[in-house]
């Protein structure tokens, strides 16, 4: 019978407006809503998830942050503008 590990599936938001869940806003700032309600849904699919957190709005944070995640998820979602 095959084996198969879990799929790994990291969750990426990106925004310099965002702010984790708990930490005081500042203007122009809003809550990070949108990854930890992916990661959930993605645990509640049956996958294992990583929440990593935002990155900046630059192409190249964007770019260095998914080469980074390549190596250790079968999936990356991203949410952002």
């Amino acid at each position: 019978m095959p084996v198969y590990s879990p799929v790994r599936v990291v969750v990426l938001s990106t925004g310099d407006e965002l702010v984790p869940v708990g930490e005081s806003l500042k203007a122009g700032q809003i809550i990070d809503s949108n990854g930890p309600m992916l990661a959930a849904a993605v645990r509640e699919a049956g996958f294992t998830t990583v929440h990593v957190g935002h990155v900046s709005d630059d192409e190249k944070s964007v770019k260095k942050a998914i080469d980074h995640h390549l190596s250790h998820a079968d999936v990356i979602i991203t949410s952002g503008e």
